[in-house]
């Protein structure tokens, strides 16, 4: 008994804390958020392809008066002014993770927010869980709209998540025919086959830039990898496939393009890599594909990266594993190359290995290069992805304008 004192007092400030914040943030927030037509829920505005995506939806409703809540704790503050030039928001950490009191109060002040609002008409959630636990809370005239943009396995992701919530959702937003497969199976096992008409495939979209294909320099085969350093794209795969090219051919240059590269630094300098790092600025990131010949994905899971969208709109063509929804933009031989994903790690990168080295810069790469750009031109504009995220959060309000 005693030792459970000496713990509640020790941590008692700091719940105090919490519950002083969550008490002005009622007072100071409560109109801002009764007045918001559209509530998205975030979990980070950090460097991400999925941040990139969250930005681009919210930036389709620059008209409209929005809210944004972030619930988890970002790494960077590099998204956040695209995230919040047009929206009002909140960071919410501390209310949902410092004590089940504080989360509780949280949910049900909010939900009596929203619940008593005329002008909320959507929520749109990405990667929260706390969003399910909020929508059984939430009248049924406001929409409840998600998106998810792969499944997880073979980690618990919140497409399992998510299955008791499922009924609460008015529609449920996915980016790829693959995630769209994935769903209507575990559907069927879960029983729940009469919501599988509420999935909607959005494709995501970048803007293209007016450029005419780059001409790559052929002094050295430049190949990238862009993202960031975490489990499921395997960075560490990228570096070993670059070790083992670089002991014998001098002829290739190998670039990392991403974050915890500082953390990595030794890993990627042993390797023979050139650390570029995280690279803020758009142009200057354009830079870099206009020289690159290769992007790598070498990714256990993915929905489909923001990265090869932009890469290829600059000719750089993708080598990559054979996960998510790659298949559907990336044919293998013609405007990139698929790697199977049902082998062991070791036969991925001797096949990485394979693909780099079988290329001739003179014959092959020219042809799969302009293919790479004309397939981003004509598929990935945004103006679509823009159009559709409009008439699925703003209904016939959208289409009256």
């Amino acid at each position: 008994m005693k030792l459970m004192s000496i713990k509640w007092f020790k941590f008692l400030p700091a719940k105090i804390n919490s519950f002083i914040k969550l008490f002005v943030f009622f007072f100071t927030e409560s109109k801002k958020i009764k007045n918001s037509e559209i509530i998205f829920f975030f979990p980070f505005y950090h460097t991400g392809g999925a941040e990139k995506v969250h930005i681009d939806i919210v930036n389709c409703f620059n008209k409209n008066n929005t809210y944004i809540f972030f619930l988890g704790k970002s790494s960077s503050d590099y998204n956040k002014k695209n995230f919040i030039k047009n929206s009002n928001y909140y960071e919410v950490f501390e209310f949902l993770n410092r004590s089940r009191f504080t989360k509780k109060i949280f949910l049900e002040g909010l939900s009596k927010i929203i619940n008593n609002s005329i002008y909320n008409k959507t929520l749109f959630s990405s990667n929260s869980s706390f969003f399910y636990t909020l929508i059984p809370n939430i009248n049924n005239n406001i929409k409840k709209i998600d998106l998810i943009h792969a499944f997880s396995y073979p980690d618990f992701g919140l497409e399992i998540f998510s299955i008791p919530y499922v009924s609460y959702l008015t529609e449920r937003i996915v980016i790829n025919n693959r995630t769209y497969s994935d769903f209507k199976k575990l559907y069927h096992k879960n029983n729940l086959n009469i919501y599988l008409d509420r999935i909607k495939i959005i494709q995501n979209g970048i803007s293209l830039k007016k450029i005419k294909m780059p001409i790559k320099e052929d002094e050295k085969i430049k190949i990238c990898y862009v993202g960031r350093w975490s489990k499921e794209k395997r960075p560490e795969l990228f570096l070993k496939i670059a070790n083992r090219i670089l002991q014998e051919n001098s002829n290739f240059e190998f670039s990392f393009v991403g974050t915890d590269d500082v953390i990595h630094q030794e890993k990627i300098n042993d390797n023979g890599v050139i650390n570029i790092g995280e690279v803020k600025s758009t142009k200057d990131l354009d830079k870099l594909y206009k020289k690159f010949h290769f992007i790598l994905v070498t990714s256990y899971r993915e929905g489909f990266p923001m990265v090869l969208m932009e890469a290829m709109s600059f000719g750089v063509v993708p080598i990559c594993t054979n996960v998510g929804g790659i298949s559907e933009h990336i044919f293998d031989s013609e405007n990139g190359f698929l790697i199977e994903k049902n082998q062991n790690e070791e036969e991925i990168i001797s096949n990485f290995i394979s693909v780099i080295q079988s290329i001739s810069m003179t014959l092959d790469y020219p042809l799969l290069s302009k293919n790479a750009y004309n397939y981003a031109q004509e598929n990935f504009c945004i103006q679509k992805f823009k159009s559709s995220y409009k008439e699925q959060l703003l209904g016939d309000r959208y289409k009256k304008k």
